[in-house]
């Protein structure tokens, strides 16, 4: 039985690629992150920032700061591959959510909505 279900998760990965079978994979966040941003809605622009994680696999701390002089601190949560960062300070309307995927082991991509009606999309690579 061992064997039989081996065989089925090769089959998966061989037939899906490795970002299936890293699905159930615990990424790790902690760490200096460069950041790409574009507003997509209310509002025009993009930029660049850092993103910056301390803690543990699934939550903690995170600080971003951004080429327009905002900076925020938060906090994030981690689940498989899903990240939640909550952002307050100097972002727009006070406060961010960002939510991303990992796409691989140094880069996460995803969206963003502040407090202030902005929103947009976002790319993090180490």
């Amino acid at each position: 039985m061992k064997y039989a279900f081996l065989c089925g998760w090769l089959s998966v990965c061989l037939i899906f690629g490795s970002t299936a079978c890293l699905a159930g994979k615990d990424y790790d966040i902690t760490g200096s992150w460069n950041l790409t941003w574009a507003i997509t809605a209310g509002g025009s622009g993009n930029g660049t920032g850092v993103l910056t994680c301390t803690g543990t696999l699934e939550a903690g701390t995170t600080h971003v700061a951004d080429n327009l002089g905002h900076s925020g601190n938060g906090t994030y949560t981690v689940s498989g591959n899903n990240v939640i960062l909550q952002l307050t300070g100097e972002v727009p309307g006070g406060s961010e959510t960002m939510n991303g995927t990992f796409t691989s082991e140094d880069t996460i991509s995803g969206t963003f909505t502040s407090a202030g009606g902005m929103s947009g999309t976002f790319t993090a690579a180490r």
